[in-house]
């Protein structure tokens, strides 16, 4: 019997040239994960489940994180379309199709913890881009690149429950929530440390926790939307960027851009964050949810005589009309400078 019509993404893992992993086998991955965790062996096996990938061949019981790492490194073993190590019985192509794969995935639905865990996973997905990936596939003696490595490292963190037997939490998500918390209650680092030291004492000794605020830090930066900080003047008048980056006082006041700080190292006076937009921009068109919104100025349907959005208006139809071949582009993003009454220009 030929592989089921709703099966076939399971062997079409690769982009070609080996370029990266194929969005719907990294979908598909997470929809066969779901399904069997729901099986009783599952539970039966102290959560663990048999890896059917070409190494361990449905024989190693490993944990679902484990086994969505191999998936994705070694793809399925040869001839695996019926789950029958899984929970399904034998399959046949008349009675099998992907509409009972469509019911089968919500008759059940996932834990809360699952369902957190997904929407992370889903997130460092976007962040990373497997079809972006130059190497997904490692050979024995050669480890990933620093990319595929990036990826498997934080899908451990959003898969890893905060301790053992938390179904509320992963290493991930808490690094995030935390993070969240410090910055809309405007708290202190020193602060943060000590709530995470005390937050550690009163968890189980095996748990996962970050242990301040740096780590915490550099767990989600893994995860982009970094920013930069540039060095300012001290009286507001320049930005030591580009073409002043190496100046040492300002152009137009002369006043110093550092102080001497303990050992004789240079500290700038004034420094400012600055956030990237480009990565912010890619982001926001590398997820499926937030890309349709990006494009809904060019696809939704106008109503006549009502302002739904700036592409209603008729400085968006004159700036069309003005650049027709940078308006046909659906995907192209337009840039608006709110001054707030301030005059950048003089």
């Amino acid at each position: 019997m030929g592989i089921p019509e709703h099966r076939k993404w399971m062997y079409k893992r690769l982009l070609p040239n080996r370029a990266g992993m194929k969005t719907e086998f990294v979908s598909g991955v997470n929809n066969f994960i779901e399904q069997a965790i729901r099986q009783p062996e599952f539970t039966d096996n102290g959560g663990k489940l048999r890896c059917p990938c070409s190494k361990h061949r449905n024989i190693d019981f490993l944990t679902p994180g484990e086994v969505t790492l191999d998936l994705y490194k070694h793809g399925f073993q040869p001839s695996y379309w019926c789950w029958d190590s899984h929970g399904e019985s034998s399959l046949s192509s008349s009675s099998r199709n992907a509409n009972n794969v469509n019911r089968e995935s919500t008759c059940n639905q996932p834990s809360s913890f699952e369902s957190q865990r997904n929407t992370y996973e889903a997130m460092i997905v976007d962040a990373i881009r497997p079809e972006n990936l130059d190497q997904f596939e490692p050979q024995p003696e050669e480890p990933p690149n620093r990319e595929a490595k990036l990826f498997y490292d934080l899908l451990q963190s959003a898969q890893r429950p905060l301790w053992e037997g938390c179904d509320t939490h992963s290493e991930l998500s808490m690094a995030v929530e935390l993070l969240t918390i410090k910055s809309k209650g405007n708290m202190s680092q020193k602060s943060f440390d000590k709530l995470l030291k005390t937050m550690k004492k009163g968890m189980p000794k095996d748990n996962c926790l970050v242990p301040n605020f740096y780590y915490a830090k550099k767990l989600v930066s893994k995860l982009g939307m970094e920013s930069k900080v540039i060095d300012c003047c001290i009286n507001g008048c320049m930005l030591y960027y580009k073409d002043y980056e190496m100046a040492k006082e300002c152009r137009f006041c002369h006043a110093p851009r550092y102080r001497v700080g303990k050992g004789g190292k240079e500290l700038a006076l004034k420094s400012m964050h600055y956030l990237p937009i480009t990565p912010r921009l890619k982001r926001l068109y590398a997820s499926a949810n937030s890309a349709r919104h990006m494009r809904w100025h060019y696809e939704h349907q106008q109503v006549e005589g009502v302002l739904e959005h700036p592409s209603d208006a008729e400085a968006w139809k004159h700036f069309d009309q003005k650049y027709p071949e940078f308006a046909s582009e659906s995907r192209n993003v337009r840039l608006g400078l709110c001054s707030d009454g301030f005059t950048p220009f003089g």
